[in-house]
């Protein structure tokens, strides 16, 4: 285990390892093999043309359209001071309009 990349140390309740249910696990283990076999289109809400507001600090607020979709950014389409500009941003930093 402490040659495994991307683990560090065993979850732990004072000296006894944590105990995760079987029915539990197997759910987590269903919903990864899913996450696997899912496209960008069936994991993103956003889709090209959607309109959408940006949450990001610095253009909070301000709406755009969805240029594009891929696994890490959303190119949007702004207008800022009166001329357009496509902004890429992380999913987290875009909400659909009205959410």
């Amino acid at each position: 285990m402490r040659n495994t990349r991307g683990v560090s140390n065993l979850v732990r309740f004072g000296f006894e390892p944590a105990l995760i249910d079987e029915v539990l696990l197997q759910r987590i283990r269903h919903m990864e093999q899913t996450r696997d076999q899912a496209s960008l289109q069936d994991m993103s809400n956003l889709r090209k043309g959607q309109s959408v507001r940006v949450q990001h600090a610095a253009l909070a607020g301000v709406e755009g359209l969805v240029q594009s979709v891929s696994s890490k950014r959303v190119a949007v389409l702004l207008e800022i001071l009166g001329r357009t500009a496509v902004v890429a941003l992380e999913h987290h930093q875009v909400a659909a309009s009205g959410d």
